[in-house]
């Protein structure tokens, strides 16, 4: 198996000035656990988790 096996292939991404309550919001619509955060140049700035 390969990590490409499991990745999303469209994963949900925000930005860091994203309110927290959209955020859950976007992955509970999106059954997800977790986010990527982008920086204003669209980088990968870090990614948030969820229980």
């Amino acid at each position: 198996m390969r990590a490409s096996d499991i990745m999303a292939a469209d994963p949900l991404c925000v930005t860091a000035d994203t309110p927290p309550d959209e955020v859950a919001y976007l992955m509970s619509e999106r059954r997800v656990g977790s986010v990527i955060i982008k920086d204003g140049d669209g980088h990968t700035a870090g990614d948030l988790y969820g229980y």
